[in-house]
């Protein structure tokens, strides 16, 4: 379907089903776009300014050159982007009776809401950063030496001390 400079300004467009659509130069300021999908749809050039994205999906959708300003964005799946926004602030990231947090990155959204109120995603990232040790230099040319007992190895001795060593392959 082609929707190519269209103006949804104030529309209702609740639980519409716009995948695989060409929505490019479109307006869609102040519109209600709840649980509507752009999955795989052309979304370059438009204009989503106070409009209602929650529950919505971009899967694998073009947002080239695109323009979001002051959206809710609270449950939008936003999967296999493509493309660069022209402008990204203020989105809306938890639901209307929760506190407003706001976030200036689609991508980010549901990743900074997961950290948030997602115990097990906090855990795993204390884990991570507590029990890494990320080894930083360069690994060529004439290496320096350092004394180490010949029975201990150093992974031995990170593993020992539950330690993860991250390496730059």
């Amino acid at each position: 379907m082609m929707y190519r400079l269209c103006n949804f300004q104030h529309a209702d467009l609740n639980c519409c089903d716009g995948a695989d659509a060409n929505f490019s130069c479109a307006n869609f300021t102040d519109a209600n776009l709840f649980r509507i999908s752009f999955s795989k749809s052309n979304l370059t050039k438009s204009i989503f300014v106070n409009s209602n994205l929650q529950n919505a999906i971009l899967v694998n959708t073009n947002i080239e050159k695109t323009t979001f300003v002051n959206c809710k964005v609270y449950g939008l799946s936003a999967w296999g982007i493509i493309g660069k926004s022209t402008e990204e602030t203020n989105h809306r990231i938890t639901s209307d009776n929760e506190s407003e947090i706001t976030v200036d990155d689609l991508k980010l959204a549901q990743f900074i809401y997961h950290i948030l109120n997602n115990k097990n995603v906090r855990n795993i990232i204390d884990t991570i950063t507590s029990k890494a040790v990320l080894i930083l230099g360069r690994f060529t040319g004439n290496k320096k030496k350092f004394w180490m007992p010949s029975e201990i190895n150093f992974a031995t001795l990170i593993l020992h001390r539950f330690y993860s060593i991250l390496k730059n392959q």
